[in-house]
C-alpha cells in the first residue's frame, strides 16, 4: 500500500493509540479485537480484520 495522507487518515490517525501492547491487549480482549503494531506512528492500534 502506497501511504498518502488519505490512506494514513484511514490506518493510523483516526484510529485509538497505545504506547505498549499490554494496554492494548486488555481493550482487545474486553472487544473481541486483534492488536497490531503501526510503523506509520510507532503505536499499537485495533482491529476487527482477521490476520
Amino acid at each position: 500500500m502506497k501511504y498518502n495522507a488519505a490512506n494514513m487518515y484511514q490506518s493510523c490517525l483516526r484510529k485509538a493509540k497505545f504506547r505498549s501492547y499490554e494496554q492494548a491487549r486488555k481493550r482487545a480482549d474486553k472487544y473481541k479485537q486483534r492488536v497490531y503494531y503501526c510503523p506509520l506512528c510507532g503505536f499499537y492500534h485495533l482491529t476487527k480484520r482477521k490476520e
